[in-house]
């Protein structure tokens, strides 16, 4: 039962300890930091951030996990969803490896919480984390919406064999960093985000420009019959969510 129950929050551990070691090393993690380990599972990633860090907080629904995790002095442990975890309200950085079923929920409740995090670096499937990533085209909303306040770029690729049990899918580590000097003041961010809703819904040809483009567009906008238009999306593609849930996915409760 307890793999079943891992395998439905599709949870795959990292084995290879020395890629850890180098990955954490080449991140901007250093022991003035505060880390968060998002689904800490068994505190393999939680003890190596804790060589290497102010301090650790390492978050885990899974009581049997959270029980083999080693005590430590700079380690504190949280017996919770992460989902209803509230952010710190000090600086702080994210070092994780996160359930690939909950990969969009996760993201979104850091980019998009005013308790957002200065830097991340989450291990992702590969397919999800295209979504966040900025090509020379925008082909797609996601990518868009966080991209003048966030850097969001792939840094390493693992090996199917990095993991255990062994993924079906590739994986990828994504970086995201919080922009020191955001290319949108924060003030606007309401009116950006309705900007890019009422883009793609409206106008098929607005998601095969230029990033610069894009931007150039928002700037020069004057007429206000976009606002609301993000919520409106929203609800529309929460709508969309449960009704194939409930009619195409009989077990979709599981997750």
């Amino acid at each position: 039962m307890y793999w079943i129950h891992k395998r439905l929050l599709s949870q795959n551990f990292l084995i290879n300890r020395g890629l850890l070691k180098k990955l954490i090393r080449d991140s901007s993690i250093s022991k003035n930091d505060i880390v968060l380990d998002v689904g800490a599972g068994t505190g393999v990633i939680t003890q190596e951030l804790a060589k290497m860090s102010k301090k650790v907080i390492a978050i885990e629904i899974d009581r049997n996990l959270i029980n083999q995790i080693e005590k430590n002095i700079n380690i504190e442990i949280v017996s919770k969803d992460f989902l209803k975890y509230e952010l710190p309200k000090f600086a702080y950085k994210v070092f994780a490896n996160i359930p690939f079923s909950v990969t969009n929920e996760i993201i979104r409740k850091l980019v998009g919480d005013k308790n957002s995090p200065i830097d991340c670096y989450l291990m992702v499937q590969k397919e999800a984390a295209e979504k966040f990533c900025i090509k020379n085209l925008v082909n797609n909303m996601t990518a868009i919406l966080y991209f003048p306040w966030w850097d969001i770029k792939v840094i390493h690729t693992f090996k199917r064999d990095d993991f255990y049990p062994l993924p079906k899918v590739d994986c990828v580590l994504l970086n995201i960093k919080k922009r020191t000097n955001p290319i949108i003041n924060t003030d606007d961010k309401a009116r950006y985000f309705d900007f890019v809703a009422h883009e793609f819904k409206y106008k098929r040809k607005a998601k095969y420009i230029k990033i610069n483009d894009w931007l150039n567009n928002f700037k020069n906008l004057q007429a206000d019959s976009i606002k609301g238009s993000y919520s409106k999306l929203s609800k529309e593609q929460k709508q969309l969510k449960k009704i194939h849930r409930t009619r195409l996915d009989k077990g979709w409760r599981r997750f």
